[in-house]
């Protein structure tokens, strides 16, 4: 059961990871062609730009910084509760045990 947490919030963690390098990458690029622009509105767009890609970096701290809460927290409890951790887990194997036994 743990295992399948611990697998969904990696999928999540790097899922995340990817969009946000993708959004701050599609900025860059922004940033990059607006370089060629001139005058005040681009200007005014390359500072909105930027706004923007610190705001993304920004989440992607904080969620980074999140999903490190969540290890730590989920190591304190399998510390503070070894034995219900333990017997959920027997009961999960066991459980996948008599459900992919084969009957001869």
């Amino acid at each position: 059961m743990h295992t399948t947490h611990s697998n969904s919030a990696r999928q999540l963690r790097d899922d995340l990871r990817r969009d946000l390098g993708s959004v701050a990458h599609d900025i860059e690029e922004l940033i990059t062609h607006l370089g060629d622009a001139t005058g005040d509105q681009s200007e005014a767009l390359r500072a909105k730009a930027r706004r923007a890609l610190d705001g993304v970096r920004d989440i992607e701290h904080d969620a980074e910084a999140r999903f490190a809460g969540l290890g730590t927290r989920t190591q304190r409890y399998v510390h503070a509760n070894p034995w219900r951790v333990l017997g959920v887990a027997a009961a999960t194997a066991y459980a996948l045990g008599l459900l992919t036994r084969t009957r001869h």
